[in-house]
C-alpha cells in the first residue's frame, strides 16, 4: 500500500473559482503557504480554455472597479486583453411599470462603470499565477469529507489530510464548508429562477451599454462584448413557469424573441451558438 502524503499549509481554501484563487494569490504574496481543494481544478492548457464555444464564452461577470483593483494588485489585470475584459460605460434599465433609469461613467467621474470579464480566462490567469509558487502552493483535485477544527485538519475523500489552522470556504452556493462548520444559510424561497444564456449578433452597435429590461414574466439582460455587434443575453424567469427545455418549447422561444426584440429595439439579430440554461437562487 502506498502511503498518502499529507499537505501542510497556513490556509486551506475550498473552491478554485475567481474568489478562491484571488484570495490564494493575495495570501501567497503575503508569504503564506496555501492549499486549494476542488474536485474540478482549472485546466492547465490555455488552448482548452480558448476552444470554448460561443455560449461558453457567455460565462461572464460584471466586475466593479474595486474588483478590478484586486486583480491589478495581483498583477493579472494587466494580462487581460480586450476580449477578456470589456468596459461598460452606460447602464440602461427599463422597469416593468414603464419607468426608465439611465446613467453613465461621467456620473461617477470615471472612464467606465466597470468591466464584463470572461470568467474562464480570469480563472485560468489566476491559476497560472498561484502555480508559480512551487514551494508555498499546493492543490488537490479532491472532495472534502471532514473538518476537525481543534486539530486544524481537513480529511479528503482520497484519505489525504490537509493540516491547516484556517479553513476558508469559497465553494459557491451549495457550500460544503459552510455546512461543515455550521454556518446557517437561509434561502429566499421566492427566488427560484432559471437563466437562459446566449450570444446575439445584432445590427446596431451596443455602444458599451449594459441593458436590463424587466417584464412581468422575467428579466432580460444584455451585456456588451469586445465586438460592437455582439452582446451576451441573459433571460431569467421563475423555474415553475418553465415546463420543459428551451430547445423543445417553441412558445418559450417566441416569448424570448419578443423580449429581446423590445430590449434591442430592433428585429435584426441572430443567436450565435444556441442557448444554455443555469439555475439561479438567492440566499444569505
Amino acid at each position: 500500500m502506498v502511503a498518502v502524503e499529507n499537505i501542510h499549509a497556513d490556509v486551506c481554501i475550498i473552491g478554485s473559482g475567481i474568489i478562491g484563487l484571488s484570495l490564494a494569490a493575495l495570501l501567497l504574496d503575503a508569504g503564506c503557504r496555501v492549499c486549494v481543494i476542488d474536485k474540478k481544478l482549472p485546466k492547465i492548457d490555455m488552448d482548452e480554455v480558448q476552444k470554448s464555444s460561443p455560449v461558453h464564452s457567455a460565462w461572464v461577470s460584471a466586475l466593479a472597479r474595486p474588483g478590478m483593483r484586486i486583480l491589478e494588485k495581483i498583477g493579472i489585470w494587466q494580462q487581460l486583453d480586450a476580449a477578456d475584459a470589456v468596459p461598460y460605460q452606460r447602464m440602461a434599465v427599463a422597469m416593468a411599470n414603464g419607468k426608465f433609469i439611465q446613467f453613465d461613467h461621467s456620473d461617477i467621474g470615471e472612464e467606465n462603470l466597470g468591466f464584463i470579464v470572461n470568467n474562464a480566462i480570469v480563472r485560468h490567469k489566476l491559476w497560472q499565477y498561484v502555480k508559480q509558487y512551487k514551494q508555498a502552493f499546493s492543490d488537490a483535485c479532491d472532495t472534502p469529507c471532514h473538518w476537525h477544527e481543534q486539530a486544524g485538519q481537513l480529511t479528503l475523500e482520497s484519505g489525504k489530510i490537509v493540516q491547516a489552522p484556517l479553513l476558508v470556504g469559497a465553494d459557491g452556493a451549495a457550500s460544503w464548508t459552510r455546512q461543515a462548520v455550521g454556518i446557517p444559510c437561509a434561502q429566499d424561497e421566492t427566488v427560484e429562477d432559471v437563466a437562459t444564456v446566449g450570444v446575439l449578433r445584432h445590427a446596431r452597435p451596443h455602444g458599451h451599454c449594459a441593458r436590463q429590461v424587466f417584464y412581468p414574466s422575467g428579466v432580460i439582460g444584455l451585456l456588451p462584448t469586445n465586438r460592437p455587434d455582439h452582446s451576451i443575453c441573459i433571460w431569467s424567469r421563475p423555474v415553475h413557469e418553465q415546463a420543459q427545455a428551451l430547445g423543445d418549447n417553441q412558445a418559450m422561444l417566441a416569448q424570448l424573441t419578443r423580449h429581446v426584440n423590445k430590449a434591442l429595439a430592433q428585429d435584426d439579430y441572430e443567436v450565435v451558438g444556441g442557448w444554455q440554461q443555469h439555475s439561479i437562487r438567492s440566499q444569505r
